[in-house]
């Protein structure tokens, strides 16, 4: 029995690394005001302010946009390098690091709030939403705003929980460092705002590449592993989304919830068409709630079932082997 201890603790240190990350996170969420992202949030404004020239031309913005890029990432690897050279246990480097990345919990209780939020309420509503999306938020109806969180809670769920497990188990730690800073600088310069339509498009495509694969294995994940479907998956609508794996994600919501997501979104001011699934039903605040339930349970199932797999293997190689 002790061999199997060891065996599942030096050999799979990675899955302890995730599975303890995941329950701090959730323990003991920092606060969004003390998170250090929020250097990052900051420097990559200063950055922009200084490199930006909107009276350049397209290409030259794409440019300026990668060379930020390039210079953040050159500021943001030796804290971390430092980190795990330096300790005598990496493991818990990476610990704390993973958790970092892990940034989940705030946004859930604030659109918990928000599901609790009186409809008649509509400017709090709208300002608990416009601190986690991109996209306007001021004019927004109350079907609009159960729709954007009902679409923030499944895509949000997946880039801020279940993209830096899949590249911490895919790549270790670099691999999530990598991918957590694209995104953040992504959100900063995101391509949609007027301003950084040059600046932000060539980051956000790069990190798109990134997206497809752990976000089509997390769309899977949620349109098979439920037993009360209450929609069609609608898979032909997901295809008419410009990211296929973002459309087939929203597939999987709408046929988990049988309500109305999608549909034309605001984004400085523009209006930009996006396929709308409709299934005569609009979002309520009872969905909103069980969209949050439901990302925390199918994640922790997740983890659960690759905990038993291995376990299981771990004892069959010992005692049958």
């Amino acid at each position: 029995m002790d061999y199997v201890s060891t065996l599942l603790i030096h050999t799979y240190d990675w899955l302890w690394v995730m599975t303890l990350a995941l329950v701090a996170e959730r323990l003991m969420p920092i606060p969004q005001a003390y998170h250090p992202n929020q250097l990052i949030k900051g420097l990559s404004h200063a950055l922009q302010q200084k490199v930006l020239k909107p009276n350049r031309t397209a290409s030259q913005q794409a440019v300026a946009g990668l060379l930020a890029t390039l210079i953040m990432v050159l500021f943001a690897i030796p804290v971390p390098l430092f980190a795990l050279a330096a300790s005598p246990f990496p493991w818990l480097v990476e610990f704390v690091l993973l958790t970092l990345c892990l940034q989940w919990r705030p946004m859930a209780r604030q659109l918990n709030r928000f599901a609790n939020t009186p409809a008649t309420q509509k400017q709090l509503r709208r300002t608990l939403l416009n601190s986690w999306l991109a996209r306007d938020c001021d004019t927004l109806s109350e079907l609009g705003s159960n729709k954007a969180a009902i679409e923030a809670i499944y895509l949000r769920s997946f880039h801020d929980q279940f993209a830096p497990l899949f590249w911490y188990a895919v790549g270790g730690i670099w691999w999530v460092l990598g991918y957590y800073l694209m995104l953040q600088l992504s959100r900063q310069w995101h391509p949609l705002l007027r301003q950084q339509v040059h600046f932000g498009k060539q980051l956000k495509t790069i990190r798109a590449v990134f997206d497809v694969i752990p976000q089509l294995t997390w769309a899977t994940w949620l349109a098979l592993s439920t037993t009360h479907r209450k929609a069609g998956l609608k898979l032909s609508l997901a295809r008419q989304f410009r990211s296929k794996a973002r459309g087939f994600t929203l597939a999987a919501a709408q046929h988990r919830l049988g309500c109305d997501i999608g549909g034309p979104a605001l984004y400085d001011g523009r209006k930009y068409q996006r396929p709308r699934f409709d299934n005569q039903r609009p979002p309520t605040a009872v969905d909103i709630k069980l969209a949050l339930q439901q990302v925390n349970w199918h994640l922790t199932l997740l983890l659960s079932l690759i905990w038993t797999g291995i376990v299981s293997h771990t004892f069959w190689i010992v005692f049958a082997g």
